[in-house]
Parts: structure tokens; sequence; C-alpha cells
């Protein structure tokens, strides 16, 4: 009789353990909700029930799971806590941290230390990372990087936000964008930047600067798209200016290729400086169109109130021949004014 009954005491307490390894409760959203650990215990303090968690978490609640090494819940709150190797899965959205806050009634995780955010071909990497599920958006604090492996480029900065749905995202606090596509990378900086993934496109507004190999360009606003190679300057006086030229105007498009500047594009109030070892090429017009071979200048184009000014200086002395053109339009190319030096020498 007595061996009967401690069998049937070891049995109530075997069954009591397996239950306390899996908790579940059905939230008011009708979603399913479980707890699992190797170990779990409960405790009570200042009237709050918690769950102890160890040697394995695993949480699931509805399509999103949350694993890692340890942690506890607070079943009032519905705050959870999840310590080492954390990893949180929904739908194609991964992230991983160090440590996870997750509050089940909110549907709200946070990854802290050394956060990582995969969706598609986005990255976000940052320090601490917010992650709303209702509304499917990402905020990220602390040397954040958004990486678009689509477009091999990076955004740089303190603050981002990350629109999963759209796939659309936006950075604050001296921001940079940098383009890997090629061995010379594109570097911009601006106080605020949008990717617009899903188009294949950025904006980067106010105090835009860009500097790629021996180019450097300025504007307030910016819109740059990788696929491309394209980089179009609007407001604040976009200039552009590279070991050979300057260009300005109200607006300007630049064409990259093999790591040079293959094209510029100047509109209204367009004004620029062609220079070589002893000459500069003033102009100015409507419409300015430069094309390069090899990072010099091989074909100009200027259209509409037409102004040219070529100085020549001598290699040999200070004195300057210059000459001053007006007119609709000029064409002229680096061979017609190899052809001008010679019937102009100074």
């Amino acid at each position: 009789m007595i061996l009967l009954l401690n069998i049937f005491l070891i049995i109530q307490i075997l069954s009591a353990q397996a239950d306390l390894n899996t908790f579940e409760e059905s939230l008011q959203s009708g979603e399913p909700f479980s707890i699992t650990a190797g170990i779990m215990s409960t405790r009570r303090e200042e009237g709050d029930y918690y769950l102890y968690l160890s040697e394995g978490v695993k949480i699931i609640h509805g399509d999103a799971v949350i694993t890692g090494d340890s942690g506890f819940a607070d079943q009032n709150s519905g705050r959870i806590e999840v310590i080492g190797n954390v990893r949180i899965v929904e739908r194609q959205t991964v992230i991983t941290s160090k440590i996870a806050r997750y509050w089940k009634f909110d549907r709200i995780a946070e990854a802290i230390g050394s956060a990582h955010l995969v969706n598609g071909n986005q990255e976000i990497f940052a320090h601490h990372l917010s992650y709303f599920r209702n509304d499917r958006i990402s905020s990220a604090y602390i040397n954040v990087i958004m990486r678009d492996k689509e477009n091999n480029t990076e955004l740089k900065g303190d603050t981002g936000i990350y629109f999963l749905q759209e796939d659309y995202g936006i950075i604050y606090g001296s921001p940079e964008l940098y383009s890997i596509k090629t061995d010379d990378t594109l570097v911009v900086s601006g106080d605020t930047m949008e990717n617009f993934a899903d188009s294949g496109y950025y904006v980067v507004t106010d105090q835009v600067e860009v500097n790629r190999g021996e180019m450097t360009a300025t504007g307030g606003k910016m819109f740059y798209y990788p696929h491309l190679e394209i980089i179009e300057l609007f407001e604040d006086h976009p200039k552009v200016e590279t070991s050979t030229s300057q260009l300005w105007g109200d607006s300007i498009v630049v064409w990259l290729k093999n790591e040079n500047v293959d094209q510029l594009e100047s509109w209204n109030n367009a004004g620029g400086n062609l220079i070589d070892s002893n000459s500069v090429n003033y102009i100015s017009g409507d419409r300015i169109y430069l094309s390069f071979d090899n990072g010099k200048p091989q074909f100009l184009e200027v259209n509409g109130n037409v102004v040219g000014q070529y100085l020549v200086q001598s290699p040999s002395t200070e004195d300057n021949n210059e000459q001053e053109q007006t007119g609709t339009e000029l064409q002229n190319t680096e061979e017609n004014e190899d052809e001008s030096e010679t019937d102009q020498e100074p």
C-alpha cells in the first residue's frame, strides 16, 4: 500500500513539472500564445506573478516566434524578457540581438545589443531596435546602418525608421549614404535620407554633399538612382566640380560610368568652366550639356542665351588672350578647342 502511494506521488510530481515547462493561454485577440522552457519556475513578487525561464526559451505569439537562452515573464503586465542568443522571426522578417523585451498585449518587441533585422533585401544594424508588429514598422537607435543588398548601398546615422510593408526607410542624425557598386565608393552626406527601396531610388535633403573620385557636388536636394548610376541635384544653387570642369545651375543631372563622371547636364541659369593647364573656357546659357572621355571634357553643347568666354594663358608669360562669344546655341568638342588654341596662339 505504501509502495503504491509513493508511485502515485512520483507520477503527480512528474506531471506537474511537465505542465510547468509549457505555459499556454488564449489572448483577447484570439491568437494562440505559449511559453516553453527547459526549466520554468513561478514566483509572486509584490503582487505580480512571474515565470522564470532557463535552459532554452521559446515564445510563440500568432505567427511570431521568439527564442533565446533564458528569461522571465510578468504575467500581469504581459512583459517578457529573453536573454542570450535572441532570435525573433515573423514571416520573412528575422531579428537577432543579445537581449529582447516583448509586450504581448501591445505586440511590440525590442532588441537590445548588436541588434540586426533582415527583411528581404533590406538589413538594419543598430544598438537598439524596436519592432511594432501591428504596423510592421521598425525604429532603430545608436550607430544605425540601413543596408540595401540589392543596390549595394548603406545609409548610416543616429536614428532610423523602416516601414517593412512599404519597403521604405528614413534616417536622421548626421546621415551618410555609401554606394559600393564599384571600387570607387560614392559618399553622400545631408540632413535627412530616404530609401524608396521598392522603387529603387534615394532622396537626400538639406546641405547635400556628394563625393565620388575626383567629383564633388553640392545642393539642397538630391535624387540618386543606383541602378542607372544617375544623380539629380536641386535647390540651393547646385554645383558639380571635377578636376577639369565646374558646372552650376538651378538643377543638374550627373551620369556616372566606370567610376568617372560620364555626362553632366545643367538647366536654367546654367554656367560652367572648362579648365586645362593653360586655358579656361567660361560658358553660360539656359542649358549646358557636357560629356566626358576618361574624365576629360569631350563634347559641349549650350542652348539659349549663350555667352562664352575663352581665356588662354601662355605657359611662359602671365599675359592672357580673351575671347567672348554670344548667341543662342554653342557646340564644341575637345578637337575644336585644340584648333582654336592653334589659330590664336598668344
